[in-house]
């Protein structure tokens, strides 16, 4: 990763086969990984307009247990707050960044975006 590149990390996301233990190992994990250096920024995709407050996706939001479908994609993205990010990135750089990357880490339940002073055209 560039020097100037800043690295956002979303954290775990529904599942509608938790058990509310799941969400409270959840819960710490969240806790953990928000004590990590080395991330920029980090985004709460475990907020109530995600999920019912069991770790479930909401109603008609989730493709199968474990991954959304549009109305869940749009819901996780309702958790995304890019002016903070962007200030979060801007005050650790001073540089002008862009979006240049993002992608699910389905496997692990993880978002990840990468923020560059070099935008893609």
């Amino acid at each position: 990763m560039k020097p100037t590149a800043r690295l956002v990390i979303g954290g775990p996301y529904p599942n509608n086969a938790y058990s509310m233990e799941h969400l409270e190992v959840l819960k710490r994990v969240w806790d953990t990984m928000k004590t990590w250096d080395s991330v920029d920024h980090f985004i709460d995709f475990l907020q109530p307009v995600v999920h019912d407050g069991r770790g479930h996706w909401h109603p008609g939001a989730w493709e199968d247990d474990s991954h959304p479908n549009d109305l869940g994609h749009r819901s996780m993205y309702q958790c995304l707050d890019i002016d903070s990010i962007l200030a979060d990135s801007l005050s650790k750089n001073g540089a002008e960044l862009g979006l240049v990357g993002f992608f699910v880490v389905r496997s692990t339940a993880l978002g990840v975006m990468f923020f560059s002073d070099v935008t893609l055209g």
